[in-house]
């Protein structure tokens, strides 16, 4: 992979979500497969700060800690993860945040 967007997309498709966008809990944008991924990074922060893990459209936010701070993850999936699959989620992004942030 050679950025951190296409490591995204590859997320994306193991996990089939239909984008997937990661920012920081104060709403600025550390990488997306969406377009206007900030409009997306700082709504969805914002909700997250709020104790809200998903939304009317159908997108399931995480948390995940790193380097002291929480980054959110915004997934759109196709149909509703598991916990076990967001945990496999989390692993994931993790190592992205690890090699590329």
């Amino acid at each position: 992979m050679r950025s951190l967007e296409e490591y995204l997309g590859a997320i994306g498709e193991k996990y089939s979500l239909t984008s997937f966008t990661l920012a920081t809990a104060d709403g600025l944008l550390i990488g997306s497969t969406r377009p206007g991924g900030e409009d997306e990074a700082a709504r969805y922060s914002y909700l997250y700060t709020q104790g809200r893990l998903q939304d009317e459209t159908g997108a399931e936010l995480l948390g995940i800690p790193y380097r002291g701070e929480t980054v959110v993850g915004i997934a759109r999936p196709s149909e509703h993860l598991s916990a076990e699959l967001m945990s496999a989620l989390e692993q994931d992004t993790r190592d992205a945040l690890r090699h590329w942030a």
